[in-house]
């Protein structure tokens, strides 16, 4: 065999082994990136969608490949990173999104009747469907049923138990109408937005009232449902002006049909879409879910120094009873209020202080009922696919089409006082509108400028309080009083940090706040609200203080959160005693929460207890955020670039307000 020979007869074998070469590093990029996309808190179904993960077995390999050298690359990653070299370009590529919003009350209007739909006529969100859509509407959803033994077992769980639900009555008649039924519902049994429908039979209006539709939600098979509990968004824009709209309220009656009411506030089109947030059956799962007093399937891997200066691990937890022996626990719970906090003995069985607590762990367990959460088929599903379009006619007066702010309510004065307060206890009721593109808050008149920002700041201190979304808006602040961070980028972002601006002499400092914490770093990386609230002094300078927590707690029984609130709400008090003409700022949640399987009615129930606590609060200013992100169209845990920019607009805002 000649040199030419043996060539021709090895090219393909090297060919071959450069196709498996690219191949192997193919895949093992994939792992990487998922790992990433895991650890920067994304939800974990992307992950068993994206391998095609049907068993927790399938999930061990990926976990296998992690790198320690990969582990301590990222060891103090910033949650915040990505923001970075973030721009308000790539956010108006965003489009609005739907809320749910009560009726704003305005003076009223001019008399005018809807020219071009007939009285009484029926306008049905599920429109003509193409054979491609009959025909994807014919699969079955190969989602398997929740089996009656875990289904008795949810029962005994006593979900409708608890201080909170007292705030959720249409949610307690829907807990006790589903544990009611024979068995849980199949998946073509729960609501299908494909086959819900939306009505309107008005056929007289005035500008500056209401427009009132009807809901009646179907599941696959076409059914009426007749218990409620459907989380839904309504939402009315206005086509001609791209972005402008208002958010409407909307009431659940509890037998499979609800109320949405949009207040009309410009003459012309108005296209209206119903979104399905969630059904009835998937907000019962997450809070069966999160009806523990300990994290599902999250453990923190924390280390200690024995007495031997050795460093061990053990994992912590608030409740670690069903898995150890009360002897074989330590209790590292707050040792003035008891709020609880517990990590298992190490290998020494000494109960040492925390040093430090690591990374997170996942558990390796898939919750009955979690295939139920399908976001490709019953979350975030616009009813009647793209909505459908009200005419509204033109009046007879000499008002046009383009006229809008004559119909739209007076901007209130901002104000602290608690008989002034107008922040609604539902986060679906109204507290704004958008106009040419920017937030009209029906709370604040939020027409501060940046020069009135600097001015009204001078000389302050500023303490921020609280998560990574709340270290979004501590690095805004900063960066609009052209100030400096002062960061040290050796250590957990978690940790305390402080600013300093030289233009404005102002005084920066943040905390993180106390367990549950899934952010790594030492005990000084979370420090509860209340104790940092407790060691504010008066120096001499207006002081604020501005503070936000609530997506950490969303995998735990809501009651510890509710307690949460409660001690803050106590140390509040102390500090309004102690620094006299210190103003206190409580930040609204907004509905992206990025946690595992975390469905978006458990933020919207965390609002709920958070304004119920705050926003008739003589101490505290509460200022909501929850229906401006969602029409603004937010889809980051971090709001950035214009849509933080509208956030620090409403609360300097409030700020400055003299």
């Amino acid at each position: 065999m000649n040199k030419e020979q043996l060539v021709r007869l090895l090219l393909p074998l090297n060919a071959l082994v450069i196709i498996i070469f690219v191949y192997i590093n193919l895949d093992m990029n994939m792992v990487h990136s998922e790992e990433l996309v895991n650890d920067n808190y994304m939800h974990f179904e992307t992950i068993l969608s994206a391998k095609d993960i049907k068993s927790v077995g399938d999930i061990e390999p990926l976990e296998k490949k992690k790198s320690k050298k990969n582990y301590e690359k990222n060891k103090f990653s910033d949650p915040l990173k990505h923001l970075k070299n973030d721009s308000s370009k790539n956010h108006m590529k965003s489009r609005p999104r739907e809320s749910l919003m009560s009726q704003i009350k305005s003076k009223s209007g001019e008399s005018i009747v809807n020219d071009t739909d007939v009285p009484g006529i029926r306008i049905d969100a599920k429109l003509s469907e193409t054979k491609t859509e009959k025909k994807s509407n014919e699969v079955k959803h190969h989602v398997p049923r929740l089996s009656d033994e875990d289904f008795n077992k949810f029962k005994k769980l006593h979900v409708r138990s608890g201080e909170w639900i007292r705030l959720f009555p249409h949610i307690l008649k829907s807990i006790k109408s589903i544990e009611a039924l024979d068995h849980f519902p199949t998946f073509e049994e729960t609501t299908s937005a494909d086959h819900s429908m939306v009505t309107c039979r008005q056929s007289e209006i005035k500008v500056g009232k209401t427009v009132k539709l009807h809901i009646q939600a179907r599941d696959y098979n076409n059914k009426a449902k007749h218990y409620g509990g459907d989380y839904f968004r309504v939402f009315l824009q206005r086509p001609s002006f791209k972005g402008d709209g208002v958010s409407c309220t909307i009431t659940d009656n509890t037998d499979g049909t609800y109320e949405a009411e949009c207040p009309l506030l410009w003459t012309g089109k108005a296209r209206v879409t119903v979104t399905m947030v969630n059904p009835s059956e998937v907000a019962y799962i997450s809070m069966v879910r999160t009806n523990a007093y300990s994290e599902a399937f999250l453990t923190m891997n924390t280390s200690f120094i024995n007495s031997k200066g050795e460093t061990e691990y053990a994992i912590c937890d608030m409740d670690l009873s069903d898995r150890f022996k009360k002897s074989e626990i330590c209790d590292h719970s707050h040792p003035k209020t008891g709020e609880p906090w517990f990590c298992a003995k190490p290998p020494s069985g000494e109960c040492n202080p925390i040093a430090y607590q690591g990374h997170r762990k996942f558990e390796k367990n898939i919750f009955p009922g979690d295939r139920y959460f399908n976001r490709k088929l019953n979350s975030e599903k616009v009813i009647g696919k793209s909505g459908f379009t009200i005419s509204i006619a033109k009046i007879t007066t000499t008002l046009n089409d383009d006229e809008f702010t004559s119909h739209v309510p007076n901007q209130l004065p901002c104000s602290y006082t608690k008989e002034d307060l107008h922040v609604p206890l539902d986060p679906a009721e109204a507290t704004g509108y958008i106009h040419q593109g920017k937030w009209k808050s029906l709370e604040c008149n939020n027409t501060v400028t940046d020069q009135r920002w600097t001015t009204c700041l001078n000389r302050s201190a500023i303490h921020v309080m609280g998560d990574s979304t709340i270290l979004a808006f501590y690095r805004a602040i900063v960066n609009k009083l052209h100030g400096r961070h002062g960061v040290d980028k050796n250590i957990s972002w978690a940790e305390p940090q402080k600013g300093f601006s030289n233009l404005t002499d102002t005084i920066f400092h943040f905390t993180s706040h106390g367990h549950p914490f899934h952010a790594e770093g030492p005990p000084e990386a979370r420090m509860y609200i209340y104790d940092a609230l407790d060691k504010i002094v008066d120096v001499g300078r207006p002081t604020y203080v501005v503070f936000g927590l609530g997506v950490h707690f969303g995998r735990l029984h809501p009651d510890i959160y509710l307690r949460r609130l409660k001690y803050i709400k106590i140390s509040v008090s102390r500090l309004r005693k102690r620094v006299p003409g210190i103003k206190i700022f409580i930040l609204g949640l907004h509905s992206n929460w990025p946690w595992i399987f975390q469905p978006c009615f458990v933020p919207y129930r965390h609002e709920v207890l958070l304004r119920n606590e705050f926003r008739k609060s003589e101490d505290v200013t509460f200022v909501p955020f929850w229906d401006m992100l969602e029409i603004l169209g937010n889809k980051a845990p971090h709001p950035a670039g214009r849509i933080i920019n509208r956030e620090l607009e409403l609360l300097f805002s409030y700020m400055c307000k003299n």
